[in-house]
C-alpha cells in the first residue's frame, strides 16, 4: 500500500533475515511461493498455526437461541477484521440482488464502505453485524451453513478463522492465493477454493453449499478431521520446542 517504502524497507528485510539461523513459515504453500524468501530456503522450515478445541468459547443455550431466531435458515458466515485484502467487496458483489443469507461479524477500515453499501438496493438477505463477544462468535460459528473467506492477496497468510469453523465442523469456501489458507482448506474436501476477486466463482461456491446440505455436511466432517489431526496448538507447541532445542544444542 506504500510503494515508495518498499525498496528501503527491503534492505532493511534482507540484513534482517540474514541475522536470523531459522525462518518459520506457516505453511509449505507459503514458502515455496514468496518471493520475499527466495534464496532463503537452507534457512526456512514450515509449522502450520493451530489451534484447539478450547480455544473457542461455549456459547449458552440462551445465546445459541437467540442467534437461531435471528437466523432461521441457513446462512453463510464471513467473521473476521474488515481489511482490504479480506475481498469483501467481492463477497457482496457475489451476493447482492440473490436470495444467499450472508452474516458479517467483525470490525475494521472497511467497517464504513460495509455499512453505506448495504443501503443501496439488492441487499435483503445481508445482515452486518459489527463486532461480537466470542460467545456469539461460537454460536454463529455453531449456527452457519458454511464459513467464507474471500480474500484477494497473500496478506491472507494462514486464515485462523478458517480453522475456527472447521473446529465447528463447517465446511470453507476461501481464495486460492498460494498460501496457508490452500492448507487449511483441501478444495473438494473441506470445502472450495475459489479465484481470488470472482464473484462469479464465489456465487456459484455459496449456491452450491446452501444447497446441498448433504455436501456440505461432509466437508463440515472433513474439514473438522483436518483441523483436529494437522492444525492442533499442541502439535504447534512441540514443533517449536523441537526447532528451539535443536538451534540451543548446534550453538552449544
Amino acid at each position: 500500500r506504500y510503494p515508495l517504502l518498499r525498496a528501503p524497507y527491503a534492505v532493511l528485510q534482507r540484513a534482517f533475515y540474514a541475522r536470523m539461523d531459522l525462518i518459520v513459515a506457516t505453511s509449505s504453500a507459503y514458502a515455496a511461493t514468496s518471493p520475499t524468501l527466495r534464496g532463503l530456503s537452507h534457512k526456512v522450515t514450515t509449522i502450520p498455526i493451530g489451534i484447539s478445541e478450547g480455544d473457542l468459547a461455549t456459547p449458552s443455550a440462551g445465546e445459541r437461541q437467540a442467534w437461531a431466531t435471528r437466523f432461521p435458515t441457513p446462512f453463510v458466515l464471513f467473521l473476521g477484521a474488515l481489511r482490504p485484502y479480506k475481498g469483501l467487496p467481492t463477497l457482496i458483489e457475489a451476493v447482492r440482488g440473490t436470495e444467499i443469507p450472508l452474516a458479517i461479524a467483525g470490525t475494521g477500515e472497511l467497517a464504513g464502505m460495509v455499512e453505506r453499501e448495504l443501503t443501496r438496493p439488492g441487499y435483503k438477505n445481508v445482515t452486518y453485524l459489527g463486532a461480537v463477544s466470542e460467545e456469539a462468535k461460537a454460536a454463529l460459528l455453531s449456527l452457519c451453513r458454511c464459513f467464507v473467506l474471500p480474500s484477494i492477496n497473500r496478506a491472507e497468510a494462514f486464515g485462523i478463522g478458517l480453522l475456527e469453523a472447521s473446529l465447528s465442523g463447517k465446511p470453507l469456501i476461501s481464495s486460492r492465493l498460494g498460501t496457508g489458507t490452500s492448507m487449511v482448506n483441501e478444495h473438494g474436501v473441506t470445502g472450495v477454493e475459489v479465484s481470488p476477486g470472482s464473484a462469479t466463482e464465489l456465487k456459484a461456491a455459496l449456491l452450491r453449499l446452501l444447497t446441498e446440505p448433504e455436501t456440505a455436511a461432509a466437508m463440515g466432517a472433513a474439514a473438522r478431521d483436518r483441523a483436529g489431526r494437522l492444525f492442533t496448538a499442541e502439535r504447534q507447541a512441540r514443533d517449536y520446542m523441537d526447532v528451539y532445542e535443536a538451534l540451543a544444542t548446534a550453538r552449544r
